[in-house]
Parts: C-alpha cells; sequence; structure tokens
C-alpha cells in the first residue's frame, strides 16, 4: 500500500481540520439548528460549504440529538453535490421529509444510548471536503463533551496512537481507515495529478496524524466566511505557534454595498438607512468563530473534568491568545433562539440571498 506524503508547507489551510458541534438539544430554539434553513440551505451545508472553499481537507461532524437526520441529511447532500460538480455551487437540497420537518428539541435519539463515537462513524465527500460524522452518546451533558468527542476522534485516527504502527505511516493495513487513494478515488486517476503523488494538493484525503490543529465550528453559526477561516490560519502561521487563535469583529463594513431592487433611488425611505437596519447591531471587539486550537491543547482538553468546560481551558492561555480582527459580522451571528434566527434571516435578505 502507498504512504500519504507530508502536504506542501505552504498549503496552509489542508494541515487543519475542522471540528463542528451538531450534537445539542436546540432547546431555546424550539427547532433542529444544524438542518434549519438559513437562504435556501440548511445551516449546517451552509457552513460545510465554507469550510470546503476556504481550503480544508478534514471536517468531523458530532453528532447527538437528531444523530439520524443529520447522516441522513449529509448523505442527500453528497449525493447532490457529486451530480452538480462543486459543493459551493449548489443551491438549495431536496431533503427527504423527515429532515426537512427540523425536530423540536423533545425529539431526537435518547441520551443514553450504548453507541460509541467511534463505532458510528460515516464518511462523506463534499467538493474537495471529506467529512467524518461522530456520534457523541454523551451530548446531554454539554457542548464540551462534544468537543472532547471530535478531539478524541481525531487523535484515535492518527497512527501515532496505534501501537506497533510508525509515525506518518497512513496505510490501510495499520489504522483500518480507508484513504481515498486506496480506492476508486485515487490520485493517479484524476486529471493533471502525477501517479504516486500523495500531498494534500492533489488528492482529498489528509490524516489526522498531519494536521497541526483543529478549527471549532458551533453548527448554529452558519455564516462564518471562508476568508475569515483562510485569514486566522495565515495569521497563525505567521505568529508564534501554539497558541490559540480567533477571529474578532472590528465593525468594519466592506465595499460594495448591495442595493436590493426593492429599495430603488426612487424610494421615500432612506436607502442607506433601510439597509444599516437589515445589520445586526454587533458591539465591536467581540470574540466569534471558529476558535483554533493547537494540537498541543488536545491532551489539556480531553484530560480536563473541572468546571468551565473549553472556556476553562482557553482563559489559561488567554494572554498569548491570538486575536484575528475581521469585518466577517456572520463568524459572531448565532441561532441561539428565534430571535436571533430572524435576525440572520433579515441579514442574509439585506445581501440579497434571502
Amino acid at each position: 500500500m502507498g504512504v500519504v506524503s507530508k502536504p506542501n508547507a505552504s498549503i496552509t489551510s489542508a494541515r487543519f481540520a475542522a471540528v463542528i458541534i451538531a450534537a445539542g438539544l436546540s432547546s431555546r430554539m424550539g427547532a433542529f439548528k444544524p438542518l434549519i434553513d438559513v437562504g435556501g440551505k440548511p445551516a449546517l451545508f451552509r457552513l460545510l460549504d465554507a469550510i470546503e472553499a476556504s481550503g480544508l481537507k478534514r471536517a468531523v461532524v458530532v453528532t447527538g440529538h437528531g444523530r439520524e437526520l443529520v447522516e441522513e441529511a449529509l448523505g442527500q447532500y453528497c449525493f447532490a453535490t457529486r451530480s452538480k460538480g462543486v459543493a459551493s455551487s449548489s443551491s438549495a437540497v431536496d431533503l427527504p421529509p423527515s429532515v426537512a420537518a427540523a425536530p423540536s428539541h423533545s425529539a431526537g435519539v435518547s441520551a443514553t444510548s450504548s453507541d460509541s463515537s467511534l463505532s458510528s462513524v460515516l464518511s462523506f465527500s463534499i467538493g474537495g471536503l471529506t467529512v467524518d460524522t461522530v456520534y457523541n452518546a454523551a451530548f446531554a451533558s454539554g457542548m464540551f463533551s462534544s468537543v472532547k468527542a471530535g478531539i478524541r476522534y481525531i487523535l484515535d485516527e492518527t497512527p501515532e496512537k496505534e501501537e506497533g504502527v510508525d509515525p506518518g505511516n497512513s496505510s490501510v493495513s495499520d489504522t483500518g481507515y480507508v484513504p481515498f487513494c486506496h480506492v476508486d478515488e485515487t490520485p493517479e486517476e484524476e486529471e493533471g495529478v502525477a501517479p504516486g503523488n500523495g500531498s494534500v494538493s492533489d488528492t482529498r484525503y489528509v490524516p489526522f496524524c498531519l494536521v497541526d490543529g483543529a478549527l471549532l465550528f458551533p453548527a448554529d453559526v452558519p455564516l462564518v466566511s471562508e476568508e475569515t477561516v483562510r485569514g486566522l490560519i495565515a495569521a497563525y502561521e505567521q505568529g508564534s505557534p501554539s497558541r490559540f487563535a480567533v477571529p474578532v469583529y472590528e465593525g468594519r463594513n466592506g465595499r460594495p454595498l448591495l442595493i436590493p431592487r426593492e429599495y430603488s433611488i426612487k424610494s421615500t425611505v432612506p436607502v442607506i438607512d433601510t439597509i444599516k437596519s437589515t445589520v445586526p447591531v454587533i458591539e465591536k471587539g467581540r470574540n466569534g468563530h471558529p476558535l483554533l486550537i493547537p494540537r498541543e491543547y488536545f491532551g489539556e482538553i480531553l484530560d480536563h473534568a473541572g468546571d468551565g468546560g473549553l472556556k476553562e481551558i482557553r482563559n489559561r492561555h488567554l494572554a498569548g491568545m491570538l486575536k484575528y480582527p475581521v469585518s466577517d459580522i456572520g463568524c459572531v451571528l448565532d441561532m441561539d433562539t428565534p430571535e436571533d434566527y430572524e435576525k440572520i434571516l433579515a441579514y442574509e435578505r439585506g445581501r440579497g440571498n434571502g
């Protein structure tokens, strides 16, 4: 079997994996947030499109409540994007009725399921992104348990963690994971790819042993831009290594200004004031998503059993945290409540996407 070589250092995005938390009860929202419609597409898919477009090659979606619905929807989306060629170019996906209905917080799977996360992994391909789903049976205990499940999955798939496996060897016999270069999507069969070259520049598969860190995304923050993801990684790579990094919303409006058709020049309503009213009021300096977690902190996260969860660990290292300024309001718009959701929809309509 071939061995996937270490990626070119210039391809920074491929050296990070996305961990998306889609396991919560959505209790305050009253509807299943990962699959709720945002601009004609479920929130989770909007987020996956941005992650794929940013250049990341691996993503872990941690499921819990509504697990079967997320898995079914991802299967539908995977099929739809393969048919259309590129994930980011696809519009609304025809979801099965059980998915489109989006359950209330009282529905879904039992939190006492005995399934282990690693025994219930499914893998999907969306554009250039490999998406694995991992079930967190303890999802009802809080978000931090899902963060741990995602981090644990990355480490458990890393060959160095397995007894008798040489570091960096990602063959099927060693890891039990079948990389794309060993099945029908082998790089040798892709146009313009030199035979035997398994670098991340020419294959979608990147083993987790080559990942330098994780980017943590809540599924209810669907409007993070690909530019924010790429910029955060680039800023991290240029600065001091081994520190948490986070985008910080600075409240700057960019150009051009998009003016929807209904706000014509003959309108009696001041156009600029009307457009501004569709943009939620967010204080400057607010930390956004994703949180970049260097690999060095994975062990500390898994070992932490005290109060405060990830926030406690992050606060321990707050002094050295990299804060990357952005004008992307999408990185701070979440959907905890119906009111939050309405603000996101209003913002999307203001951008001409609703």
